[in-house]
């Protein structure tokens, strides 16, 4: 037919009655006059693969079948020439073959280990496999680890999803490790079982615990550099404390002008000391993540008042206006943390009044937004100062940082006022924006949330005269180790007519009490850190005797933290 004549290059016409390959050139050998001979004399079927190709460099693959037929007689006088074009399929046998080769190469060469499991037994491991589990080629039949029979019993509830199992096994050297097993179910030589990838994970768990020590270890350091710090704070400001008391009683009494002068500048040094304790207090609580909010009412325009109160004498010794304006849509009671806003406050208008040499300070609050009980409220403080220059501007929240060159010579502070303010805002959920110019002056922008608390009742709103207590004659316990504090609270408490008795820790303030007749005290001063017994503890201590006036005694803590 048309087929055979393609496959082996000839035409019926050539073809008729003549014998292949002598009488008319056929394109293979399978149709020699040899091999018809053959499958006559020995009268059994033989089958050829074979191929051609084209001008084109193109490859066919046939197979051909020679069957010889049979008289009745049974003497074998033709053969059937039956050809199949088979090209498709060798071509797909082809890639089937490189892609079985490729993913032998795969699994062969991959960092993660394969192995399929069947009825708990392994049938197949790949190279690495091998080497995490130290399986050996032998060992194809051995049983899979528990956690694996385990992962194998519950196929049937599985469906097809991967599941993922922590492993622990040892190399051949007896190294262990740490193993991500992934499996999911499927199907091996005609049975059903589980094909497992096993990634080593040792390095990670290696990592995630050296993560977990350096992160114990830098939480302790940051813990004692936290306490070193709140220690240190306690002992500089107990003495200055101590120096700021002497000053301020030595200034009550009869001085040359000099003296004053001298005793003031003292005053004026500890108390600007006695802030940069606080700032590094403050920065460390604030690493630490120890600095808490509080959460009550205030009025804003008293916090405005006491910034001002004290910032006030700055400004005035050089001349300065010190300005502060309230929006009229502001709400006069507010609820957050008054201090620290009043420290962030004190912190720029400080600021402003130190590069400011001329003009004047402003503080204005306007609400920027209000929906229901809430309001976000936007401070400004600006000033007529100096200015900064763009480069400063932009590293200005940096911890440790001050702006170094001759137009500020001489400022002082520790560079951390900015960092605080910046952190404090950011704890309250707020933000922070800086404008400035050189020669033109700064404008800090805070926008900070608050809860709107009820309106002060109007009877409240009016001020009463200032009532002073009639407090001659009282008779107060003085718990304090420190001699040098201790001397000055007696000296500031004589100059209203209280006396005192002193305990030179909690324990002697305890004896004191108890030996003493009720009401013999009117109150106990308490400092809180004290050798023998604290503070803390030695008004647990009171409060739990007997007598009645230990449960009603005020108690007033005193501390330098």
């Amino acid at each position: 037919n048309a087929m055979c004549a393609s496959i082996f290059g000839f035409t019926e016409q050539t073809a008729l009655d003549g014998v292949p390959g002598t009488d008319f050139p056929v394109a293979s050998g399978v149709l020699s006059e040899k091999v018809l001979r053959d499958v006559l004399e020995s009268g059994e079927p033989r089958m050829f693969p074979h191929s051609r190709t084209d001008a084109d460099g193109k490859t066919a693959y046939y197979q051909t079948t020679l069957v010889p037929l049979r008289k009745e007689d049974e003497k074998t006088d033709a053969v059937l020439c039956l050809s199949a074009d088979m090209t498709t399929q060798k071509l797909l046998e082809k890639k089937l073959s490189e892609q079985l080769a490729f993913a032998q190469k795969l699994l062969k060469t991959s960092p993660i280990g394969v192995l399929i499991a069947v009825e708990g037994f392994i049938r197949y491991s790949n190279p690495r496999a091998r080497e995490l589990m130290d399986l050996r080629e032998e060992m194809d039949v051995a049983r899979v680890y528990p956690q694996l029979r385990e992962a194998a019993a519950m196929l049937p509830t599985l469906e097809d999803t991967l599941t993922d199992i922590a492993l622990k096994s040892r190399d051949a050297q007896g190294q262990p490790h740490h193993l991500r097993v992934t499996y999911t179910r499927t199907e091996y030589e005609g049975a059903p079982g589980i094909i497992c990838w096993l990634v080593d994970d040792t390095q990670n768990k290696e990592l995630e615990k050296q993560l977990v020590l350096a992160k114990e270890e830098a939480e302790t350091a940051s813990r004692a550099k936290s306490d070193f710090l709140a220690n240190m704070s306690h002992e500089i400001r107990t003495p200055m404390n101590g120096i700021i008391g002497m000053t301020h009683l030595t200034l009550q009494t009869e001085l040359t002008s000099r003296q004053r002068d001298y005793l003031t500048q003292i005053s004026t040094s500890a108390n600007t000391l006695l802030r940069i304790v606080n700032d590094i207090l403050d920065f460390s609580k604030i690493e630490a993540g120890k600095l808490e909010m509080e959460h009550a009412d205030f009025q804003l325009e008293q916090v405005l008042e006491e910034v001002a109160s004290i910032a006030d004498l700055s400004a005035a010794e050089k001349g300065l206006e010190l300005l502060s304006r309230i929006s009229p849509d502001v709400p006069p009671v507010l609820e957050g943390d008054a201090l620290r806003l009043s420290q962030i406050l004190l912190n720029l208008v400080g600021n402003a009044i130190k590069f400011t040499q001329s003009g004047h300070v402003l503080v204005s609050v306007t609400q920027e937004r209000h929906e229901g009980s809430k309001t976000r409220l936007r401070f400004s403080v600006s000033d007529t100062g100096i200015g900064m220059t763009e480069e400063f501007q932009k590293r200005i929240y940096d911890s440790f940082t001050r702006e170094s060159n001759a137009r500020v010579h001489r400022i002082e502070g520790t560079g951390l006022g900015m960092a605080i303010v910046k952190s404090l805002i950011d704890k309250m959920g707020g933000s922070i924006e800086v404008s400035s110019r050189e020669g033109e002056g700064s404008e800090f922008v805070i926008t900070l949330p608050f809860e709107m608390a009820d309106a002060v009742p109007e009877a409240q709103e009016q001020a009463e005269p200032e009532k002073k207590a009639d407090v001659r004659g009282l008779h107060l316990l003085l718990a304090e180790d420190n001699e040098l504090n201790a001397d000055i609270i007696r000296t500031l408490l004589a100059d209203y007519g209280i006396t005192t008795d002193t305990a030179q820790d909690g324990r002697k303030a305890l004896e004191l009490f108890e030996s003493h007749v009720p009401g013999t005290y009117a109150g106990i001063l308490m400092d809180m850190m004290m050798p023998n017994m604290d503070g803390v503890s030695a008004t647990r201590a009171i409060r739990a005797l007997a007598r009645a006036d230990a449960k009603t005694i005020p108690i007033i803590a005193m501390t330098a933290n």
